[in-house]
């Protein structure tokens, strides 16, 4: 694998929900908005803040994304939080 085929993915906290997974930073498909969704066992929630394991979140599953870039991530206005980056 080449540098240039390496993805740059933006994960934000361990899931709370399962413990096991992070819970990475993406774009929705249908509205374009942001969600957060755990790689391990789907767990999504609309923003940080509600990442929680409070029952707050959403399987989402269903929901056709793909990770978000640092443009996205700038322009929801979130480059501040603590972001983890992560590459395939």
């Amino acid at each position: 694998m080449t540098k240039q085929s390496l993805r740059l993915r933006f994960w934000y906290v361990n899931c709370p929900i399962c413990q096991q997974g992070r819970v990475f930073f993406e774009v929705r498909a249908d509205t374009q908005g942001m969600m957060l969704e755990c790689e391990e066992c789907s767990s999504a929630w609309d923003s940080p803040a509600q990442v929680s394991a409070t029952g707050s979140g959403y399987s989402g599953l269903q929901i056709d994304s793909r990770f978000a870039d640092e443009a996205d991530i700038e322009g929801f206005g979130l480059l501040s939080q603590n972001l983890q980056q992560a590459t395939d």
